[in-house]
């Protein structure tokens, strides 16, 4: 095991080195594998390091871009859409205080249209704060390349149309009235809350039961998620802080367990990301919580 001072400073700085990992690789297990990949890998180190928390950050930034560049290749056979697995950042979660800003699911999607190390150029200097010699060293790369990395994603950032948002208070009303509608399987409630060009995108990952394309406009989107919930008997569902936002936890023994999250702009849902993949689900309780 890594000795005291590492031990120390991972147990100190590991929201930080989570977030940093979730951000990168964009699940919760994959970032929680690398966290405890780079801990291990650290034993013994700190004799020989002038900067443990440097020497952190390197471990893990490094392996959450092997891992993802893995990733890259797993999703060639990945079977419908990929989301970004869900972080529960609700009451209790170490990592909620360092990740919640600018994690929302939207940011996320966003997110992926970067390169790997555009990515986790932009995560360490524009999320975290590091400098660019400090990326640099993360990294593998002058701190020269590590500004063109971070203004590339930058510019690619800005080049694609970014979902807008509602302020969290008004995102929880909107979704609250959403998660109502549904169970009272009220079609009008629903209609009211969706915008009539929303889109919803499910990720089952070919072992959960979803969507394989896209479905889009207010009144197919509500038939699908009412006819899902209709054929969902057991269904037991709760609002829950899901990537710094409310979204709805499902559990069903029929169906697995499922995740909800939302974009919101103008008082209307104008996305619904649905996660059905069980291995990005490792935290969903069975029941709600209390």
């Amino acid at each position: 095991m890594p000795d005291a001072p590492f031990a120390a400073v991972f147990t100190r700085e590991r929201p930080r080195l989570f977030g940093i990992a979730y951000r990168i690789v964009g699940t919760v297990p994959d970032a929680e594998d690398v966290v405890q990949d780079a801990f291990i890998a650290c034993a013994g180190a700190a004799a020989d390091v002038a900067d443990p928390v440097a020497y952190a950050v390197r471990a893990v930034t490094r392996r959450a871009l092997n891992r993802r560049r893995d990733d890259a290749r797993r999703r060639s056979h990945y079977v419908g859409p990929w989301l970004p697995g869900p972080l529960d950042t609700g009451p209790g979660p170490a990592e909620a205080a360092e990740t919640a800003e600018g994690l929302t699911m939207a940011a996320l999607v966003l997110m992926e249209r970067l390169g790997p190390r555009e990515r986790a150029a932009f995560v360490l200097v524009d999320v975290f704060g590091l400098s660019a010699p400090e990326a640099a060293d993360a990294l593998d790369a002058t701190p020269a390349a590590v500004r063109q990395l971070t203004s590339r994603a930058r510019r690619r950032l800005r080049a694609e149309p970014a979902v807008p948002e509602d302020a969290p208070a008004d995102h929880d009303r909107v979704t609250r009235a959403f998660g109502e509608a549904m169970v009272a399987g009220d079609m009008e409630g629903v209609l009211a809350v969706l915008a009539p060009d929303v889109e919803f995108v499910a990720d089952g990952g070919g072992k959960a039961l979803a969507s394989r394309a896209p479905v889009q406009g207010a009144a197919r989107v509500a038939t699908v998620l009412l006819a899902l919930a209709a054929n969902v008997p057991d269904a037991r569902p709760w609002a829950a802080s899901i990537n710094g936002r409310t979204g709805f936890v499902v559990a069903s023994d029929a169906m697995g367990p499922s995740v909800y999250q939302f974009a919101v702009c103008g008082g209307r849902i104008t996305s619904i990301w649905a996660t059905r993949n069980p291995d990005k689900l490792t935290w969903v309780p069975a029941t709600p919580p209390g």
